[in-house]
């Protein structure tokens, strides 16, 4: 599964000239569960609530089948971080690994579909 700390509101980020708002500060990906995710959010909340001026955000779980002998956790969070990455510029604040190869994820996932989703969760 993928997780989306979502922040109460827009953070700014800045794609050549242009500036781009998301409410998205971080991205990650759990194969084991809500056990990695709970982690997740005891090792980011102080950054994203002291550093960054958000009062309060939260978590939103996207997930997809499983395939045999694919590591699709893997392949939906780079399809995710790298579909953030062309939207707006960077990657979400809190973010510090660069993504995968692009191409993986899309022999699996649809891009417009995940691109849908990160700009509903913007």
């Amino acid at each position: 599964m993928v997780y989306v700390f979502v922040a109460n509101k827009p953070l700014l980020y800045k794609w050549g000239n242009k500036r781009h708002k998301s409410r998205i500060a971080y991205i990650g990906v759990s194969q084991r569960g809500l056990r990695r995710l709970t982690e997740s959010v005891r090792e980011r909340a102080e950054e994203i609530l002291s550093k960054h001026g958000v009062r309060s955000f939260e978590v939103r779980v996207v997930t997809c089948k499983g395939k045999k002998h694919v590591r699709t956790w893997e392949q939906l969070e780079d399809g995710f971080l790298n579909t953030f990455k062309r939207e707006f510029g960077s990657l979400p604040i809190c973010n510090t690994k660069e993504p995968g190869d692009s191409s993986a994820f899309e022999n699996h996932f649809n891009p417009k579909r995940i691109r849908e989703v990160i700009r509903q969760l913007s």
